[in-house]
């Protein structure tokens, strides 16, 4: 069945990139330590070889102690540059990378012109150990280099998701909060209108009532005392009674 939409292509594309990320995690954690411990062993092993056999070479040329000073100078300033190249991975500066890349190629070219003048059925060997441990080293200086590399960009790839993210929650915040000062700004002034109305009620029943009582007093101004002196009990009438006469002769009327 012939694949025909896109979205299968990136599903399927997806599926292996994760397969291929776990083998490459796993290789550089299982299989690049590994791989370093058996090229150092390798390497000293090998060193200690090259030094035995440049050693013969040298006998009769130079002194003793030329004769052992020499190889171990040239081994060591292979063993110190693929270290060096090695340790770029970390530390990144192109000046380091070449400075070590020159001294391995310069020790390497050394013991390969050495064994090819004295050149018989076990130097050779000597000659394909030196190409081969070279070209393991330069090969793990460049995975290391590029594993530092795509695990930094990682790295930034995830801190810039951690700032869209807080970006993000910042804008949900800001929004949220916004939402509740209008809420508590709606609240306010309704209570405020609330208050106010109240304010007005209060009023209008103020001016009401003191319209009632300024219509009183003048009615109660309007009638004359005589009607009340004929009336009125034995004793002194109040001003209250006075208000509640009048109140009852104004209902009756």
């Amino acid at each position: 069945m012939a694949i025909s939409q896109p979205t299968e292509y990136g599903a399927i594309q997806m599926e292996v990139r994760k397969q291929i990320v776990w083998v490459a995690v796993w290789t550089f954690r299982i299989l690049l330590p590994a791989v370093l411990v058996a090229l150092a062993v390798v390497s000293i092993w090998t060193a200690v070889v090259n030094v035995s056999a440049m050693r013969g070479y040298l006998i009769g040329d130079v002194s003793d102690n030329a004769s052992i000073a020499i190889p171990i100078a040239v081994q060591t300033a292979i063993l110190a540059g693929e270290a060096t190249m090695l340790l770029d991975a970390v530390l990144r500066r192109w000046w380091l990378l070449m400075a070590g890349a020159l001294m391995s190629v310069s020790g390497y070219t050394v013991e390969i012109v050495a064994h090819v003048q004295h050149s018989n059925s076990g130097t050779w060997a000597l000659i394909v150990a030196a190409v081969a441990c070279g070209g393991g080293w330069a090969l793990m200086s460049a995975l290391a280099h590029r594993g530092v590399q795509v695990a930094n960009e990682m790295a930034v790839v995830a801190s810039s998701l951690d700032e869209e993210l807080d970006q993000e929650e910042d804008e949900r915040v800001s929004i949220l909060d916004a939402h509740r000062d209008r809420r508590r700004s709606a609240a306010q002034g309704w209570w405020a209108l609330q208050d106010e109305k109240s304010d007005v009620t209060k009023k209008a029943y103020a001016e009401k009532l003191n319209m009632s009582r300024q219509t009183l007093n003048n009615a109660l101004d309007e009638f004359p005392r005589a009607d009340f002196e004929d009336e009125k009990p034995a004793g002194d009438v109040s001003t209250a009674g006075r208000e509640a006469t009048v109140s009852k002769q104004l209902a009756l009327a």
